[in-house]
């Protein structure tokens, strides 16, 4: 009976987050930004360089973007609409986001754990489309979303025991962070905390086999991208304009604070949540000696990792003139995602004990009680 009741409350949360997924796109052409960003895929179909320095006459676009993205939404330029056009686009950004938030949470496929992460991939969803950084990252078209996706399938290719078992595990991770830079240079940390998970978990051999293939994916990569538009503009749009953008206050210091608390505020609970977990494993001594070793072992592990390396750039993306919240959302995705893998993790854990039991009692009891404020509103 109990199972029953659980299917259908899965059941239930799963079509209030349909819903809610499809009342998030339809509210996207709203937003003229959306169809403006589509703009570099249209250019891209029809031949116009869309990467200038001085342009010798029309209208004038700037970017500070890869230039995966407008390979990533040029599907969207089919649709013979402005408003099927911009809802294709966030469709795109919506199907990328939550299909790698999917294969976060059901990769490797458990069997006994299949329940709880179903509860963790929905609780995950819920966050998404209401936590206004990853709302506005995960639904409208922009290259967040791309990189998103593309940094999470590189942490999932990672997952303790994959590259063992998967022997493409390695490249593939290789490739899929290389192009989530390709989609934004804010996502640079995304191969170097992959780099530093790998040393840590699985030793420094394979961190330097993970290096061998970042190298030559990232070089082909560079010169496909300078050959296709030049090392000159290239500099200018993407490193030179960025580097010379101004900051939200003349003091470096207060535009960041501003921006930490920017961060704290609109990323309720996940926060709190991970800050919690960390000083129980603190006091617990888990952070030191050989337990540290055996915690690489968990999924959240690399998700986490590539979450807090990301931050300093969020906040240095808000900080900036122009930066929005979804600024925040490079390093709240990774950390919302590693959060709720790690509560799953908990509760699929095999020790039978009393003390590991109350443990997988409070992860579901987290998870449950984050999940339904959001379903109920």
């Amino acid at each position: 009976m109990l199972r029953t009741r659980q299917r259908i409350g899965l059941a239930a949360a799963a079509l209030v987050l349909c819903a809610t997924v499809c009342h998030r796109l339809l509210e996207t052409p709203l937003w003229g930004v959306n169809g403006a960003r589509l703009m570099p895929s249209f250019a891209l179909a029809r031949g116009v360089d869309y990467y200038v320095l001085i342009p010798p006459g029309g209208p004038l676009y700037s970017t500070l973007y890869g230039p995966l993205v407008a390979i990533v939404y040029l599907p969207a330029t089919l649709f013979p609409s402005p408003n099927s056009a911009v809802l294709a686009g966030a469709a795109i950004t919506m199907l990328l986001c939550f299909s790698a938030v999917a294969l976060l949470h059901f990769t490797p496929r458990q069997s006994a754990g299949g329940a709880v992460d179903a509860l963790a991939f929905l609780t995950a969803g819920f966050l998404i489309c209401f936590l206004e950084p990853l709302k506005y990252s995960c639904f409208n078209i922009h290259a967040d979303g791309p990189g998103l996706a593309l940094g999470a399938v590189a942490c999932a290719a990672l997952y303790p025991g994959g590259a063992k078992k998967w022997r493409a595990a390695l490249p593939v991770s290789a490739l899929c962070a290389v192009l989530a830079i390709f989609c934004k240079q804010m996502f640079l940390p995304v191969p170097i905390a992959l780099l530093a998970y790998l040393w840590l978990a699985d030793g420094r051999a394979r961190a330097l086999r993970y290096l061998l293939w970042l190298a030559p994916i990232g070089g082909l990569a560079c010169a496909a991208a300078v050959l296709a538009e030049g090392p000159q503009r290239l500099y200018h749009c993407l490193i030179w304009l960025p580097a010379h953008h101004p900051w939200n206050d003349p003091s470096r210091i207060v535009s960041a604070i501003q921006a930490m608390r920017s961060f704290i505020r609109v990323s309720m609970p996940v926060p709190v949540l991970l800050l919690a977990c960390a000083v129980y494993l603190w006091t617990s001594g888990r952070l030191r000696g050989p337990d540290l070793r055996a915690l690489a072992t968990q999924r959240c592990v690399p998700l986490l990792l590539v979450g807090v390396a990301l931050l300093p750039f969020s906040i240095a993306g808000r900080a900036k003139t122009g930066g929005d919240t979804n600024s925040l959302s490079f390093g709240l995705f990774f950390l919302t995602c590693g959060l709720t893998v790690m509560l799953a993790d908990v509760s699929c854990a095999t020790q039978s004990d009393a003390q590991s039991d109350a443990k997988r009692r409070l992860a579901v009891s987290v998870l449950a009680a984050v999940l339904l404020p959001l379903a109920l509103s």
